[in-house]
């Protein structure tokens, strides 16, 4: 095992168990967790058969529900995505 992966492993372990996390630079911790409901922008795109940048896009937009979380990441709401789906947006 390359070094240092246990301690990823378990860092990752208390991530998922509701830790609080902060990054290096010196943010307040938050909890951070999985959002019911929502799903990455990878996730997304893989599930409506299109690009990042176009889910990304309809998320800036507003046609499907979507939060930033960072510079480039996105989350979306996988409800609101799945009705966009069946309305038949074009690509």
């Amino acid at each position: 095992m390359p070094p240092g992966t246990a301690r990823f492993i378990e860092a990752l372990q208390a991530v998922a168990d509701g830790a609080p996390v902060c990054s290096d630079i010196g943010t307040e911790p938050r909890t951070v967790g999985l959002d019911p409901g929502w799903v990455s922008t990878a996730t997304a795109a893989r599930i409506a058969g299109c690009s990042e940048r176009y889910v990304r896009k309809l998320a800036a937009a507003g046609v499907i529900r979507g939060r930033r979380e960072g510079p480039r990441f996105w989350l979306v709401d996988l409800d609101g995505l799945q009705r966009q789906r069946l309305k038949g947006t074009p690509r």
